[in-house]
């Protein structure tokens, strides 16, 4: 729940030590996984560990020995971490603790927390920190940390979340004989000590299950006792335990994490071996260790794949015909016994076309099923997550799938540049090669002529480029919607000799002259010479064909219906081309733009808030809007022209031509109809209770009544729409309150004759006769007419105070 969950990298980790109480986040909801731990924060975190999660730093305030920590905020922790020989000084009696924690100084506080004895380990003088180093890689706490990782340098919250958590599936350890302190040359030394011995599981009451626990990625039934089970007691039904679990939806072998019964979280094995390259089965076999014949189960994002169901044999060496993954596909192969299990996960490209904020009761907490979500494009639907703002809406995301669910969001690396070369598989920016993503997504800048425009490349956590949006292209695209064409001579002969009636994307129209076709076998060439075919129908022609037939007496004019790019000549002579890789038309009908959705249905297009939505109507106005609709729209025109980037599905534009009804420019919803008989300018009129506010517009040619509620479309302060919304009209009110509008009938009527849940931004105007239309508050017997959206009452117009 972190909101910059997406950065941490050591998720297990952190959100065990977070459930633990170990490591927390900051007040503004951030966990920081990058911040550098101070030396007082990690003898803290280890103080909390030792002590069960207990915060025991006040009763050891008293008893701090360092002359720079008597009125440090740490002092109580430093005191007992001091006091158990978990930690040293810098010298001078001093411990710094504002001073970064490096890597190899938390690992000797952990190791001492195993039971580990800084002086018989020699974790002293000159030689302490590689003996550390070395202990620390014995004992499991150095795993999953990279081989060149630098453990002189500061180490992170992220970071030390994974030690930690790898100190608590460590066994602990004790001495026999510590040995005896002797003084050598003027130093004190430790000579004579045995090796530490781990404790066995018996010595906490903790019964082992054998050797072959010791496989297992989590070590809670282990034959010795981990420092886990001793401070968080796992003896019973509840206290700290790990248990294998049913698979991941990935298809994953996977364990479960608990605490005080309560899961923290279902986690993924370690695969045995893994790739983010394509893989085939003879080099799995190889690296597997050849193992024998075996069942295979096989999934693909969550979803088993049939394939190797019943071969047996699949995995074999010198097979390369099966292959899995894909470039920056994660495939993971996993053994255990007679089954391998292998898994694909892809990475994919999408962005946030909505952020929807959490509802919240009366008392301040989210509603179940409520939550703060963000709606990812390309049909991967909506993800529940804090790590995102309203301000994040359009931007670009990685994301994962299981079974059709989204597992994970990520937001991408990018570079910025021209691209000099591709191919099939790579893509050069800047100088550097960049294999492309298996799964790509919107490409803009993979065309072969634009080599010119500069993007910005979306990397995925592989460092493959899987995306890309223009920055500058190098070239653009006109548009125009061919009302009709015919021929202006007798002779046809030369491609001069056509004329087109064209609309364009501005709503200007025109006749243009047509020099040339590049597709002269366009479908909307109707030849009417021809015999008409089977279905009634004038058959196709090409314009060599119609050359010796057309004339200008009408018969042949062609309409053609359609949305075509074009250029000019210097002659301003137009080349018309079918629509390529950055535009689409699309058939409409019916209510293809929905309230509030971002996507164009009938389509697999979808809005975001920059796609400029535009209509022509049959009077040739021009309405506009940008982002997603604020009501719903019913085109009547025959075709979309649908902008895009190339192999996107994120609309630039979206152009009709010929829809009766303009768009709306404003946002204005649930107008109160206050007084129908005003003129203005000659032309009918009416004063509107809109947001507070009473305004006028011009109603010339819509019916509009009084004391009703509209959702209108308005261009220049003239009503061109009005749609009557759904209310209950003339209701008493009993009351209102805790997200609940309770009404009756009649004043004597003292029976609820309706009860509406409230809306999120549900709101109450004065519309009484001689009210100011601003926003006001109820009382019982007012009269009032309700807005209603989804059934719940969404705003009141107050039309009578009680008396």
């Amino acid at each position: 729940d972190f909101t910059d969950a997406a950065s941490v990298k050591n998720t297990e980790a952190v959100e065990v030590m977070n459930a633990l109480g170990v490591i927390n986040g900051y007040t503004d909801g951030s966990f920081k996984p990058n911040g550098n731990v101070t030396r007082a924060e990690m003898a803290k975190m280890v103080t909390f560990i030792l002590n069960g999660g207990e915060d025991v730093g006040p009763l050891y305030s008293a008893a701090n020995v360092f002359t720079d920590c008597g009125y440090h905020w740490a002092r109580g922790y430093i005191a007992y971490a001091s006091n158990v020989k978990l930690v040293a000084g810098v010298g001078g009696n001093k411990f710094n603790p504002d001073g970064n924690v490096t890597g190899v100084e938390a690992a000797k506080m952990l190791l001492c927390a195993l039971g580990y004895d800084a002086d018989a380990a020699g974790y002293v003088g000159t030689t302490w920190a590689s003996k550390v180093l070395a202990d620390a890689k014995s004992a499991g706490l150095l795993s999953g940390f990279a081989r060149n990782f630098d453990y002189s340098a500061p180490l992170s919250r992220d970071n030390a979340a994974l030690m930690m958590f790898n100190a608590l599936k460590a066994p602990m350890v004790e001495y026999s004989d510590k040995g005896s302190s002797i003084t050598v040359g003027g130093v004190e030394i430790v000579a004579g000590a045995k090796a530490p011995e781990k404790i066995p599981a018996e010595a906490n009451n903790i019964t082992g299950t054998g050797s072959s626990a010791h496989e297992k990625k989590y070590v809670v039934d282990d034959l010795y006792l981990n420092l886990g089970e001793d401070c968080f007691d796992s003896t019973g039904t509840k206290g700290f335990v790990a248990t294998s679990a049913e698979a991941d939806g990935f298809g994953r072998p996977a364990h479960e994490w608990k605490y005080d019964g309560d899961s923290i979280g279902t986690y993924a094995e370690t695969p045995d071996v893994s790739y983010t390259e394509q893989v085939n089965a003879g080099t799995i076999y190889t690296d597997i260790g050849k193992v024998k014949s075996a069942s295979i189960v096989y999934t693909i994002d969550g979803v088993e794949s049939h394939v190797y169901d019943s071969k047996s044999d699949a995995i074999k060496s010198g097979n390369t015909t099966d292959k899995f993954g894909g470039q920056g596909t994660l495939t993971e192969v996993f053994v255990d016994d007679d089954e391998i299990t292998i898994v694909e996960i892809g990475t994919y490209f999408g962005q946030i076309t909505k952020w929807t904020k959490a509802s919240l009761d009366k008392n301040g907490d989210v509603i179940e099923g409520k939550e703060e979500k963000i709606t990812i494009s390309g049909g991967a639907g909506d993800f529940k997550t804090t790590a995102f703002t309203a301000d994040d809406e359009d931007s670009y995301v990685l994301y994962t799938k299981a079974n059709g669910d989204v597992q994970e969001v990520i937001v991408p690396e990018t570079v910025s540049g021209t691209m000099s070369r591709y191919t099939n598989s790579e893509i050069t920016v800047g100088g550097t090669k960049y294999s492309r993503a298996a799964h790509e997504g919107t490409f803009e800048s993979i065309v072969q002529d634009d080599f010119d425009g500069t993007y910005t490349y979306y990397l995925d956590t592989y460092g493959n480029v899987i995306g890309s949006t223009v920055e500058e292209a190098g070239s653009t695209t006109n548009y125009v919607y061919v009302v009709s064409m015919k021929a202006t001579n007798d002779s046809f002969a030369s491609s001069t000799a056509v004329q087109a009636k064209v609309i364009y994307t501005d709503g200007k129209q025109e006749n243009v002259n047509v020099n040339t076709f590049k597709d002269n076998k366009i479908d909307s060439f109707k030849d009417p010479t021809k015999p008409l075919d089977g279905n009634g129908k004038m058959q196709n022609t090409t314009v060599a064909d119609a050359a010796s037939t057309w004339n200008d007496d009408g018969k042949g004019v062609v309409n053609v219906g359609k949305w075509v790019s074009y250029s000019t000549n210097s002659d301003n002579k137009y080349t018309f081309t079918p629509l390529g890789d950055y535009a689409d038309t699309v058939s409409v009908s019916g209510a293809t733009l929905t309230k509030d959705s971002a996507t164009i249905a009938g389509t697999s297009y979808y809005l975001n808030s920059k796609t400029v939505v535009t209509n022509i109507d049959d009077n040739n106005k021009v309405t506009s809007f940008t982002g997603l609709p604020t009501k719903n729209i019913s085109y009547d025109a025959t075709s979309l022209l649908i902008t895009h980037a190339k192999g996107s599905l994120a609309a630039t534009a979206v152009y009709a031509v010929n829809q009766s009804k303009g768009l709306s420019t404003e946002d204005v919803t649930y107008a109160y109809a206050f007084d129908t008989t005003l003129r203005v300018n000659g032309k009918d009129a009416a004063e509107f209770i809109i947001d507070g506010e009473k305004v006028t517009y011009i109603t010339e040619g819509e019916t509009i009544t009084q004391g009703l509620v509209y959702d209108l479309t308005v261009s220049d302060e003239e009503v061109t729409d009005a749609t009557e919304v759904t209310i209950a009209p003339n209701k008493y009110v009993m009351s209102d309150g805790d997200g609940v509008l309770r009404v009756k009938n009649e004043v004597a009527n003292t029976t609820a004759s309706g009860t509406y849940t409230q809306t999120d931004d549900y709101t109450v105007y004065d519309a009484t006769a001689d009210g100011d239309g601003s926003t006001t508050s109820l009382s019982e017997n007012d009269r009032v007419t309700i807005v209603l959206e989804d059934g719940k009452a969404a705003v009141v117009f107050v039309t009578a105070f009680a008396e």
